[in-house]
């Protein structure tokens, strides 16, 4: 009897001891919106405003980092479906019919003019014969305001980017951000002026993220680096707005340079990526000075050196331009 009683308080007391132990590694946390669509996180309920509780979505911390694939991402009410062929390989893409409302052009056109533009880029530049894959299989979410909370993690909610990409091929495009920008205000929905802008950052920021998918395929190690991957997508951009008559060249070239220049004069000496937009401006400059000593082959160049020698984008610059870090910022000085 006295044996059984030892074991049952031992049984207990383990029970007790492995529920803490999970209790304490699930950490709850919540997340919810204000009025003006902000996204705020706290640990429990209790300590959320009053009226943001009842639309707070609450659980383990770890499910709330998670990133779901784009054929996966619930979307609210009704949506559409498209599969739009192209040089690059199928483009498969999936939106919310309510995020069509910030823009005349439809998001399949917006793809279209992206994917063509990226394909007339990477042909230019000479970047399709070093891609590890030209037929990909892209899949495409858009977004609208009402992005599902556990399955987008909490920092991509919060940030203000208006799209990010994950490798292979997988790009998710925020409508509302990119027509409304950080503060989500606008003149008017029915502003044909207002969607005339958003048309245009609309297929800007898909072609900054196939850019991305460019990059990844050039690059073998595909070694973590986000001033060189932001700056490479921003050039990109750039690049291909130099080929594609829909994109608005001049916008874009104007916008990275002001930003570039904002960025210089606030650390004319240091330059560290935190990623703002000036940030992102800055690292394309490096790219953009590259290429005016040698053209965009100078930039595929870049990436055979990074690729057979191992190193980042700053020696590869000074492996092959004889660049060190001072002359590579009086070159990008100059461009400005």
């Amino acid at each position: 009897m006295q044996f059984r009683l030892k074991f049952a308080v031992s049984l207990l007391l383990a029970i007790i001891f492995f529920s803490n132990s999970y209790l304490a590694s699930a950490e709850e946390v919540c997340i919810y919106r204000n009025e003006k669509g902000e996204t705020f996180s706290s640990p429990s309920k209790r300590q959320i405003p009053h009226k943001y509780r009842r639309n707070a979505t609450c659980g383990d911390k770890a499910k709330f980092n998670t990133l779901a694939a784009p054929t996966e991402i619930e979307l609210e009410g009704s949506t559409r479906n498209v599969t739009i062929p192209s040089s690059l390989g199928s483009i498969e893409a999936r939106w919310p019919r309510s995020a069509e409302k910030f823009f005349r052009m439809s998001p399949n056109k917006a793809l279209a003019t992206a994917a063509n533009a990226t394909a007339k880029a990477i042909n230019q530049a000479g970047f399709r014969r070093r891609m590890q894959n030209t037929d990909l299989s892209w899949k495409v979410v858009f977004l609208d305001a009402n992005m599902p909370e556990t399955q987008i993690p909490f920092y991509l909610l919060q940030n203000c980017h208006p799209g990010w990409m994950t490798p292979p091929a997988n790009i998710y495009i925020v409508a509302q951000r990119v027509a409304r920008g950080c503060a989500g205000e606008q003149a008017s929905d029915d502003s044909l002026h207002d969607k005339s802008v958003a048309d245009s950052g609309l297929a800007e920021t898909v072609v900054h993220e196939m850019g991305h998918v460019v990059e990844h395929q050039l690059l073998s190690s595909n070694s973590p680096d986000r001033l060189r991957s932001e700056g490479f997508a921003t050039w990109f951009e750039i690049y291909a707005a130099r080929l594609h008559g829909s994109l608005d060249r001049t916008s874009i070239e104007m916008r990275t340079n002001e930003l570039a220049s904002i960025s210089i004069k606030s650390t004319p000496n240091n330059f560290y990526f935190q990623g703002s937009g000036s940030d992102y401006s800055r690292a394309a400059m490096y790219f953009l000075a590259v290429e005016k000593q040698g053209g965009a082959i100078a930039i595929a160049n870049l990436y055979d050196v990074m690729n057979e020698r191992k190193i980042d984008l700053f020696a590869a610059i000074h492996n092959t331009l004889h660049w060190n870090r001072t002359r590579l910022e009086a070159e990008v000085k100059s461009l400005l």
